[in-house]
């Protein structure tokens, strides 16, 4: 069960918006859709077009010779990456899960852009006749904060869909400047007392401003006064920088400003019930909209993410 905090901001002479904006001063790097719109604002590099071209040629290659139906959608990232490939199924590969995730992306090298040799498997899964397979991107064996590779398919070796955030070109140092030490004097500066639950060095990706940073990744409980809190904090390895940081308590008060509401999406109804025997995403039943629970918001900066 998620525990609730209460946070007795009238005690601390807060009001909710001051409390938010002291906590928020960043569009978090989870929030794909703030990060898309603020992304179509810059100019796109010559050299991400005409690798987004040269993919989408891929793709309508993929879609004519390997799709049940040839009904493959693409939607790609900013990097021009392919992050998702969905509304069809492919042929049918054989062997295990794992070793048909590597075919599927070794043969598929130029229209997804991906380093097999850079994915490790965190996550493996099955429900009904589907497997769920998750990688997270690794660099120089330095896990890159954020990014996965998912592929789903049928029991039958079929694949019905393909999900990615991965970062291309990174090319930094990993021998930190800092010491994780100096990385807690850096956050104790802005917080004041707190105990360290976990702390990693991990390949920080700023995608608005494309650059990446060697952070120390570092987990606390504490913190004075306002600032209390179960906090994540990126610190820059360069000079102690605080990349990012945001707070994993959830909160409640009763301030009449404070913002209330209900996080809904398109789901499906179960996790998804196939229309017959056939399996694979266009003979699922529709999605619907749901509310979502345990949701994380970030609000500050004059931006509100999800």
């Amino acid at each position: 069960m998620i525990k609730l905090f209460i946070a007795l901001l009238t005690s601390l002479n807060l009001n909710a918006s001051s409390f938010k904006e002291q906590r928020t001063n960043k569009i978090s790097p989870l929030a794909d859709s703030i990060i898309a719109l603020e992304k179509q604002k810059q100019s796109i590099p010559q050299k991400t077009i005409s690798t987004m071209s040269i993919r989408k040629n891929k793709f309508k290659a993929f879609n004519e010779t390997n799709s049940k139906k040839k009904n493959w959608s693409i939607r790609m990232s900013s990097y021009g990456i392919p992050k998702l490939l969905s509304g069809d199924r492919t042929k049918r590969y054989y062997g295990t899960p794992e070793g048909i995730f590597n075919t599927f992306i070794t043969e598929n090298k130029d229209m997804l852009g991906i380093d097999i040799n850079n994915l490790k498997l965190t996550t493996q899964s099955q429900f009904l006749n589907t497997k769920h397979l998750y990688y997270q991107q690794y660099y120089k064996n330095i896990p890159v904060e954020f990014s996965y590779v998912k592929l789903h398919l049928t029991d039958n070796g079929e694949i019905t869909q393909y999900n990615a955030k991965y970062y291309p070109d990174i090319n930094i140092d990993i021998n930190p400047k800092t010491t994780m030490e100096q990385a807690r004097f850096a956050i104790s500066s802005e917080l004041g007392s707190f105990s360290v639950s976990t702390s990693t060095l991990v390949i920080y990706p700023d995608e608005l401003n494309n650059r990446y940073y060697l952070a120390w990744k570092i987990e606390i409980n504490g913190g004075n006064g306002s600032m209390n809190g179960n906090w994540v904090y990126y610190i820059s390895s360069d000079n102690n920088s605080i990349l990012f940081k945001y707070d994993k308590r959830q909160y409640s008060c009763n301030l009449s400003e404070e913002t209330n509401g209900i996080v809904n999406g398109m789901v499906y109804d179960v996790s998804p019930l196939p229309t017959g025997y056939d399996n694979g995403p266009y003979s699922w039943l529709p999605r619907i909209s749901a509310p979502i629970s345990d949701q994380y918001v970030f609000a500050g900066g004059g931006e509100t993410s999800y």
